[in-house]
């Protein structure tokens, strides 16, 4: 083996999320939930083991990845857009960054025994920035579907919010995502 490709996560950046702060190449990873931890101890493991062995690394951070069939947080929401559920407009408006899996994959080929990216590690996004709201709609218009609304005050937003099951889920929807990723681009010379 030459070398090691870890996909980690944007996760590793919980504290810079959760504040809305821009996720760069000088921003220090910190986290605290179960996911980002065990990514980020998977990135300290991988630098300690090809430390003293002629084996290269490169971490790759990307944030959602979107493409045909995604799990997770993107898995409900398809859920939801397929069932019919109005979306609440006002709460998912703030710009989010993903990556498409074409370009992930594309990035990933383009590190392959690339010295520019050996024991290195890439925040990664898509130029363009998308609210859920925008791809709620996208995914509304492709499959034909009228969108609803659901008209949101302030007592509904507190209840959602402060809900256990619901708590987590509108946190992540909710939040600003920015990340920069000029020196992903300009270190390895990829768009």
């Amino acid at each position: 083996v030459e070398q090691f490709i870890y996909i980690s996560s944007i996760a590793v950046f919980e504290k810079e999320i959760k504040n809305n702060l821009e996720i760069n190449n000088k921003v220090k990873s910190f986290c605290q939930s179960a996911y980002g931890l065990s990514k980020l101890k998977t990135e300290s493991f991988l630098k300690d083991f090809t430390s003293d062995k002629e084996i290269k690394f490169t971490i790759v951070r990307p944030p959602l990845i979107i493409g045909p069939n995604p799990p997770g947080n993107l898995k409900i929401l398809l859920k939801a857009i397929k069932y019919k559920l109005p979306f609440p407009y006002d709460l998912f408006i703030k710009p989010k960054k993903f990556i498409a899996i074409d370009n992930l994959s594309s990035f990933i080929f383009w590190t392959l025994n690339n010295k520019l990216a050996f024991n290195k590690a890439f925040n990664i996004c898509d130029d363009k920035s998308y609210s859920v709201f925008e791809i709620v709609s996208k995914i509304c218009e492709i499959q034909n579907i009228k969108l609803r609304y659901l008209p949101f005050n302030n007592l509904l937003i507190k209840i959602i919010s402060n809900s256990p099951f619901l708590k987590y889920f509108y946190k992540k929807l909710e939040r600003e995502l920015i990340i920069d990723d000029s020196y992903t681009k300009e270190t390895l010379k990829w768009n």
